[in-house]
């Protein structure tokens, strides 16, 4: 947690940012350790924290010299590609478990079963995988402990302004990706909505005692719309994948109820954003300075 940024030196500033990474790295030090009894678990909770790792360090970039932040995002975006195919079929396996659980009384209900067989054997391939041989938590663990990234988080110069301006730019980047979206539901525009909210509610986690709580959006405003988000881009990734197989009667069938859900929960989440982004991103930005720099 970052608190109180407006009346903090630079050195207590950087103890605070060192100390939020440090805890970080080591929660996820500790999931890769508990992954072979739970890998399930485990993959979830460490892509969680690469996410949080991102907005931190998109928080922290004018903290920073020159480019030096891009660097590092890269690198945490690509340890999380180490483990997203197999975070991918776990959240198709939810999703499967859920229908059969729910629509017993589908003319498809059969094969939902079909689907859960093929994406169980999957999922079996793919944590084998992760498992052997060189384990991809052990990479895991050497990138977050890798000379660059130790350099970044321990060499930041941070001040009040600094991280008001990374969070502002983070709004305004959600702002901006909600307005985009509006104008055709893709699942390209719906995703980049999805990833810009989610740093904003990563980035106001660390940020909640910093913030105003009369500030809007709320922590838990962004949170909600991060639910519904989330269920549409995997509703999406679902679809995709279903299309993948052999077209039948109950494919087309599942497929339709998979749309009308999706329909349903992309004008939830357009509604949840006119209400979000209330304030354009120059007034926000200039409400957030006045209230934690004077």
């Amino acid at each position: 947690m970052i608190s109180q940024i407006g009346s903090k030196t630079s050195s207590e500033l950087s103890d605070q940012l060192s100390a939020v990474f440090k805890n970080i790295k080591d929660e996820i030090s500790g999931f890769a350790e508990q992954a072979p009894e739970n890998i399930v678990e485990s993959v979830h909770l460490i892509r969680k924290r690469f996410k949080l790792l991102r907005a931190f360090v998109k928080l922290t970039q004018f903290c920073s010299e020159g480019d030096q932040y891009k660097q590092i995002n890269i690198l945490f975006r690509d340890c999380g590609r180490l483990i997203s195919d197999c975070r991918d079929v776990h959240v198709r396996g939810l999703l499967l478990d859920e229908f059969r659980q729910t629509k017993t009384d589908r003319p498809y209900f059969s094969y939902l079963k079909k689907l859960i067989e093929l994406n169980n054997n999957q999922t079996t391939e793919i944590e084998n995988q992760l498992l052997s041989g060189t384990s991809v938590f052990d990479e895991l663990i050497a990138d977050l402990n890798s000379e660059p990234v130790l350099n970044y988080f321990f060499s930041l110069k941070p001040d009040a302004e600094s991280l008001i301006t990374g969070y502002a730019r983070c709004y305004q980047k959600s702002y901006r990706a909600f307005h985009s979206e509006l104008t055709n539901h893709e699942a390209d525009l719906l995703h980049e909505w999805r990833k810009r909210t989610k740093d904003l509610q990563y980035q106001l986690e660390l940020m909640t005692e910093s913030v105003p709580v009369d500030l809007p959006p709320s922590l838990e405003e962004v949170s909600e719309l991060c639910e519904v988000l989330g269920r549409i881009n995997d509703l999406f990734m679902l679809s995709d994948w279903i299309k993948t197989h052999r077209s039948s009667k109950n494919r087309s069938a599942l497929l339709e109820e998979i749309h009308h859900e999706l329909e349903s929960l992309e004008a939830d989440a357009d509604n949840r954003g006119h209400s979000l982004y209330r304030l354009a991103p120059e007034e926000y930005s200039r409400q957030l300075q006045q209230a934690v720099l004077q």
